[in-house]
């Protein structure tokens, strides 16, 4: 399957800044790629590979921020609308989003490349430090009383990478 289109189509979406249509590509590309990882394999490796830990790391936490959009939508508060508008992207300015998932299909394309599992392991770093950012703290403790977990969340799906890279 070649996915590199696809992938390259919500890159530009969100360069371009359209988060409508940068999200309704990357959930398609999501629903491919984890239905190719749930095929039939030949092999009886049965562990969950890193791109579907983080893909439904993502969605968890997705669902966390979905919910804050709307609440963040109901109070009108100006200075929230790029997390009402762009979301988990949006805090990251979209690339470290998009560095994840383009460094976890590259890991499954050639899981035993030493130099994919290099690019893979800095992406994870990126991450765990904006995990501990002050926005992802902020939305964790929103005021709203809605509970995200995003680090926690992401956290876990991080250590289940680097688990799986080390193997």
């Amino acid at each position: 399957m070649d996915i590199a289109p696809q992938a390259k189509e919500v890159q530009r979406l969100v360069a371009a800044r359209d988060a409508q249509g940068a999200v309704l590509a990357y959930k398609e590309l999501l629903t491919q790629l984890t239905s190719a990882e749930q095929a039939p394999e030949a092999s009886v490796d049965t562990a969950p590979k890193p791109l579907a830990i983080w893909n439904n790391a993502k969605e968890q936490a997705d669902k966390g921020i979905t919910a804050l959009q709307s609440a963040l939508r109901a109070e009108g508060h100006p200075a929230m609308d790029r997390i009402a508008e762009f979301g988990l992207a949006g805090l990251s300015d979209g690339k470290l989003q998009t560095k994840m998932i383009t460094a976890l299909m590259e890991q499954s394309r050639a899981p035993n490349d030493p130099k994919v599992t290099q690019v893979v392991s800095d992406v994870v770093k990126d991450y765990r430090n904006f995990l501990a950012s002050d926005i992802v703290k902020h939305c964790d403790a929103n005021p709203f009383g809605l509970k995200l977990d995003l680090a926690p969340i992401l956290g876990q799906a991080l250590d289940q990478i680097e688990k799986h890279l080390k193997t």
